[in-house]
């Protein structure tokens, strides 16, 4: 698929995220060319459905567009029937052969966080099990028909020792599975520190709803916050941000316990940055705004982040952004830097300090 060009700060890219954000504004004017723009940025990043829910009354947006959403939706509803049964079949394979996995983000999302699992498109089913076991699982399913994708240069034992999941696997159905042995990078894997893990605990408070085991939603919102800040450094799009938003209105978090989880693994100050994101995103998630109010959150600092669009940023905005990501814990690959994909393979990044 094309990438979406948009810079940040472009006309369609502001547009996009104020139509995903419910706050009651008027849809943004604008031209043929910027409309299409949006749209293609909304297919980059599955926002379609999601478009479609939040602006279905708006007439001010041009019917062509509404159409389009509209039949994303409905593309997706059927999509996600498919992927529902995808995630009941592995998870029953592997239940029977003895493993425990345990499915992550988009799978308690889209069914148990969003109004309508259509709301939120998966690409992939991404599983935990652990690293004891994962290899075996593996070998169960490419016996029941899955295809691995990718065998790669590395023997699954050292995937295991320096990554966070196996090569993907395609279902029967034609649905790409990842194992993952560990829930966000490990040490020394990036650029920049990695937070700490408490992984044996997490596996601990997992729960099962409608015969799948899940992350708890307390953890589950730690792991979509160390996901975007530190393994993508926020080059993740705007999807994470209804993914917390719809999280934290749905469930109820002990937050004072949730940042002394943060503290103590060291992404405190990313989650601060992350739900300060989500506030401005969504002004009307009372329990956004809370979340930021507790007693043991990070002290504030002012808030000029961006949720990246696209994979370049342009020089002005990152260095305008630096310290916060200082702040943070993390500071971009491509920041102070000019161009983007090229030079972000290329150019060694600072630590933060």
């Amino acid at each position: 698929m094309a990438r979406a060009a948009a810079s940040p700060g472009s006309p369609a890219r502001d547009a996009l995220l104020a139509l995903l954000s419910p706050s009651g504004q008027p849809a943004p004017e604008l031209g043929p060319a910027a409309w299409e723009q949006l749209d293609a940025m909304a297919v980059q990043h599955r926002l379609q459905p999601l478009l479609h829910h939040l602006t279905r009354e708006c007439a001010s947006i041009p019917a062509e567009m509404r159409l389009r959403w509209k039949g994303a939706y409905r593309a997706a509803a059927a999509s996600a029937l498919i992927v529902r049964a995808e995630l009941d079949h592995t998870c029953g394979l592997l239940e029977a052969a003895g493993f425990r996995p345990i499915a992550l983000k988009g799978a308690w999302l889209a069914w148990h966080a969003y109004p309508h699992p259509a709301l939120r498109p998966m690409r992939d089913l991404d599983l935990l099990l652990d690293e004891t076991s994962v290899i075996a699982a593996y070998e169960v399913l490419l016996c029941e028909g899955y295809r691995a994708t990718d065998t790669g240069e590395l023997a699954l034992a050292d995937v295991i020792r320096l990554d966070k999941h196996l090569p993907a696997l395609i279902s029967p159905r034609g649905i790409s599975i990842e194992l993952h042995q560990r829930l966000w990078e490990i040490a020394g894997r990036t650029d920049h520190a990695a937070p700490a893990v408490a992984d044996a605990a997490m596996r601990a408070r997992t729960i099962r709803q409608g015969g799948i085991a899940f992350l708890a939603p307390q953890d589950l919102l730690g792991h979509l916050i160390v996901h975007a800040v530190y393994d993508h450094r926020l080059d993740c799009g705007p999807l994470v941000l209804s993914d917390i938003a719809f999280l934290v209105e749905q469930e109820e978090i002990d937050w004072p316990s949730f940042w002394a989880g943060a503290r103590d693994g060291g992404w405190d100050r990313g989650a601060r940055l992350m739900l300060a994101m989500v506030r401005r995103a969504h002004p009307r998630a009372p329990a956004v705004w809370r979340s930021l109010q507790t007693k043991g959150a990070p002290t504030r600092w002012p808030s000029r982040a961006r949720v990246c669009c696209c994979k370049t940023c342009p020089r002005g905005k990152a260095q305008a952004s630096l310290p916060l990501w200082r702040r943070a814990g993390v500071v971009p690959s491509c920041a102070g830097l000019p161009g983007g994909e090229k030079r972000r393979r290329t150019a060694t990044p600072q630590f933060a300090t």
